[in-house]
């Protein structure tokens, strides 16, 4: 494996598609060095809507040193599957002693409570993921939040600012608004705030 991976995506089998693969779509449209991880021993995982998806490395011949940035992916049992393992805590708590940009959403922060990193830690995950991380400092009404190195956010609807947010962190504001405008980000956050992003016609 080549070395400095960008943006490390952990894949786990009972991972959210939509989590997993809206960051890894926003990262290559920007030609950030993105990988799908499997940490299950093969290259497919499966999501937890029976979705196959191949994986591009096993988290076996990874090290922490050789990766910028990490995401946790939500999903059930996909994230708790990612905070049993000892090698994922590994990479995460290796990358916060660096201060490396750690990513999390929906039920994936729940990964940093179990790396001990969650301790005060201004945050948001899946609402009903909230009361098994007691010991962090969460942000309601609040679809991204980020503190210092960490980034969460509450579900599938935040993964595409989430993303946006992250490329920002990696890459500058420049190239984050780039891949937003390509991607028709504003009309549709401009829509939604009208209440006119579906129209229907009989």
């Amino acid at each position: 494996m080549d070395n400095d991976i960008e943006m490390l995506i952990l894949m786990a089998d009972g991972c959210e598609e939509v989590e997993a693969l809206t960051m890894y779509d926003v990262m290559k449209r920007a030609g950030v060095k993105t990988e799908l991880c499997s940490i299950t021993g093969q290259n497919e995982v499966t999501s937890s809507h029976g979705v196959k998806i191949a994986c591009e490395s096993l988290i076996e011949d990874v090290s922490p040193y050789d990766v910028k940035a990490v995401y946790l992916p939500g999903g059930l049992p996909g994230a708790t599957n990612l905070a049993e393992h000892p090698l994922v805590l590994h990479i995460v708590q290796s990358l916060a002693v660096d201060e490396k940009l750690i990513v999390a959403v929906c039920a994936g922060p729940y990964v940093l409570y179990a790396a001990g990193l969650s301790k005060d830690l201004k945050m948001t995950c899946a609402p009903i993921f909230k009361d098994k991380i007691p010991n962090c400092d969460y942000i309601t009404d609040c679809m991204v939040v980020q503190e210092k190195n960490f980034l969460t956010g509450v579900g599938p609807a935040a993964c595409l600012p989430l993303a946006l947010q992250a490329l920002t962190v990696l890459k500058g504001e420049e190239v984050s608004q780039q891949v937003a405008a390509a991607m028709q980000v504003s009309k549709l956050y401009a829509t939604v705030k009208q209440g006119t992003c579906v129209q229907k016609f009989n």
